[in-house]
């Protein structure tokens, strides 16, 4: 592929954005708030009395979906070393499509299990695609996963197997949620999602998820595109979250109350937006040592989202529509009828396709376009 720059138009000044990193003007996505509940632990029923391998396999996998799996029903088809071994939230949650359970194989004691890659979970929620097929499993690499079993007092179980989750994508999208972290971007002028993967347990448990992955800082790919206000941490396992009952919901960060203020305004932003999505959370406090910690902006160690987010969420208005027409160059056109200014609306530089977008707090576009049958990307200076 190769590159060319656009140059800089009447009325239309452009921008480079990168692949992987996030501009410091970019414009937060809405995750719409969604109500949690509480997940009862009830225990599924165990695998039945002479319950042969294949059969075992197929009630551990069912089991996978529940809100903790390795403490809700699916430590009843392990053996107890298994049990002991096995942690479902120990490693990542692998995806696949057209999930089979196998055949017992007697000469291994083992029962395979396949399935089509579509994507993993790490730990911290980010979710990989699978490089190969469509993202759906079609085309992908195939996967086998031996379960090895054993019989105790008679009964089949599984006693060796791999780490973490295995999920059909169907169950996948029945038990996981999507969530955003908030970081701010190199400029720390506006909060940007960084979006991930949870299973929707009762509310304190996807509230503690969500601030100790936030704790962790950002993904690898944007850690020169994104910062956090929170103070490093030796572990984020020892950033709590307790959610008040009818009162604040207190959010424990060590060396929260040794920042600045103006980084405790932004600490409070990133964590407020972040708990935001939790519609049973209200009111958040941020203790340092079970200590309050004030926030200038609000005079107060209690606030809500509103309070301390409304200065960091870029407030842009969509554009408009516009549309290439081969016809005349690959010029591009407002919806109605008239050429954009300057030479991309001349047509000069052959566009085939064009994705715009407003600039924040301006007036101009943010533009790339493909040409040459989308063998080469031009994008903006």
């Amino acid at each position: 592929m190769t590159r060319r720059t656009l140059a800089i138009l009447v009325g239309a000044a452009l921008a480079m954005t990168g692949c992987t990193a996030i501009p410091h003007d970019s414009t937060p996505s809405a995750v719409a708030s969604l109500p949690l509940e509480q997940v009862e632990a009830t225990r599924v029923p165990g695998p039945l009395e002479g319950a042969l391998p294949r059969d075992v396999v197929a009630g551990f996998l069912n089991a996978n979906t529940l809100a903790n799996p390795s403490h809700d029903g699916a430590n009843q088809f392990l053996t107890t070393q298994a049990q002991q071994r096995w942690d479902s939230d120990s490693n990542t949650v692998t995806v696949v499509s057209n999930l089979h359970v196998g055949v017992f194989d007697g000469s291994t004691n083992s029962v395979p299990v396949t399935g089509t890659q579509v994507g993993t979970v790490d730990r911290a929620g980010i979710y990989t695609p699978a490089l190969t097929g469509t993202g759906t499993g079609a085309g992908g690499q195939q996967l086998q996963f031996p379960y090895v079993m054993k019989q105790v007092n008679g009964q089949w179980r599984i006693d060796n197997l791999r780490p973490g989750l295995l999920l059909d994508a169907g169950q996948f999208g029945s038990s996981y949620r999507q969530h955003a972290l908030y970081f701010f971007d190199v400029a720390e002028k506006h909060l940007v999602p960084d979006p991930r993967w949870f299973a929707p347990r009762d509310a304190g448990d996807v509230a503690q998820a969500l601030i100790a992955a936030l704790a962790a800082g950002p993904r690898d790919a944007l850690q020169s595109a994104e910062t956090t206000e929170l103070p490093a941490i030796n572990s984020p396992a020892n950033v709590l979250v307790t959610v008040g009952g009818g009162g604040a919901t207190k959010v424990e960060i060590p060396g929260a109350s040794s920042l600045g203020a103006d980084n405790r305004n932004r600490l409070a932003a990133q964590v407020a937006q972040t708990l935001s999505q939790i519609v049973s959370i209200g009111q958040i406090e941020i203790t340092d040592n079970q200590k309050p910690v004030l926030i200038p902006r609000v005079g107060s160690a209690v606030f809500n989202a509103d309070q301390v987010t409304s200065s960091y969420l870029a407030t842009v208005a969509p554009p408009g529509l516009y549309y290439v027409r081969s016809g005349q160059g690959g010029g591009v056109f407002y919806q109605s009828g008239a050429r954009l200014p300057g030479n991309i609306g001349k047509g000069f530089y052959g566009l085939d396709s064009v994705a715009l977008a407003n600039r924040p707090n301006t007036t101009s576009l943010l533009v790339a376009g493909t040409r040459e049958h989308g063998t080469a990307l031009d994008i903006g200076t």
